[in-house]
């Protein structure tokens, strides 16, 4: 490991394992998080991946579940 390539290390060491990697809020790197994305998914069979995002990574093989925006509770008086 240590390599000048850190996806290259991290494919290393994930190779041969089951890893659920969890993608959050990845709209601000949209593009970056979609070929992390598809390099793991196409280097490391056991990698599940889970990203959070206001839009769609669009890669192969995604399954998009939109979701309502959370409620807030009302306001307190002060």
């Amino acid at each position: 490991m240590g390599s000048a390539d850190p996806m290259a290390d991290i494919v290393e060491r994930l190779a041969g394992q089951r890893t659920l990697i969890v993608l959050d809020n990845c709209e601000h790197l949209i593009e970056a998080a979609a070929r992390a994305a598809e390099k793991l998914l196409t280097s490391v069979p056991g990698v599940h991946i889970l990203a959070t995002s206001r839009e769609s990574l669009r890669t192969r093989g995604e399954w998009v579940l939109r979701l309502a925006p959370l409620s807030l509770p009302p306001p307190r008086p002060r």
